[in-house]
């Protein structure tokens, strides 16, 4: 089972990776190399500083941006 400090970080990784978090399409190396990023730029973010308020949210965000643009790829799909 997942502790709640990787649960979140998880989660972006896998919609990072274009994983759908309602199910279809997505795949093992989408998500490796979603987690990869989310490393990254956490890691980048400890390293200059921000506190782990901002680092949630920056996450939150990238979460917020990825399944808005998963959305309109569906839909782009749908109307073809």
């Amino acid at each position: 089972m997942l502790s709640s400090d990787t649960l979140f970080p998880t989660m972006t990784a896998v919609v990072l990776g274009g994983t759908s978090l309602v199910g279809g399409k997505g795949g093992v190396t989408n998500t490796l190399v979603g987690a990869v990023i989310v490393a990254v730029l956490k890691n980048g973010l400890i390293l200059i500083g921000m506190p782990p308020v901002i680092i949630t949210g920056v996450q939150g965000l990238i979460i917020v941006i990825a399944v808005a643009l998963s959305i309109t790829r569906d839909k782009r799909e749908v109307n073809k």
